[in-house]
């Protein structure tokens, strides 16, 4: 049997321990709009069931209410995405990957053990 959207979506936020109101921030869904995808009346569109899945940390299909597991078993562009946004975001990553960008896989493994050193990792 498969679930509703809405049955997925309560789910979703319990799993997380997240309320609908902090679903509303992240996504900037009205909460009048969130009551409606709650109660079953309205079903969420592509860009919502994207901005959802993100937030939620659960697969689109799932949250549709297919019966597909609730995570998918990686996301890399869900990994692509942090590190664009450290890049668009952090100053100190920029001028690391813009030194970085001609450098060899040797000379990447050596700044890493570098960087592993400094950190105490």
């Amino acid at each position: 049997m498969q679930s509703t959207f809405s049955e997925r979506l309560k789910e979703a936020l319990e799993y997380n321990n997240m309320t609908a109101a902090e679903l509303c921030r992240r996504t900037g869904t009205p909460e009048s709009v969130m009551s409606q995808y709650k109660s079953g009346k309205y079903k969420a569109k592509q860009r919502r069931l994207d901005q959802f899945s993100k937030a939620l940390n659960v697969s689109v299909p799932w949250l549709m209410g297919l019966d597909v597991p609730m995570h998918e078993v990686k996301n890399d562009i869900s990994e692509l995405d942090e590190y664009l946004e450290a890049l668009r975001t952090r100053p100190e990553m920029r001028m690391l990957f813009s030194l970085t960008k001609d450098a060899t896989k040797e000379d990447v493994e050596k700044a890493v053990k570098v960087i592993e050193a400094i950190l105490g990792k």
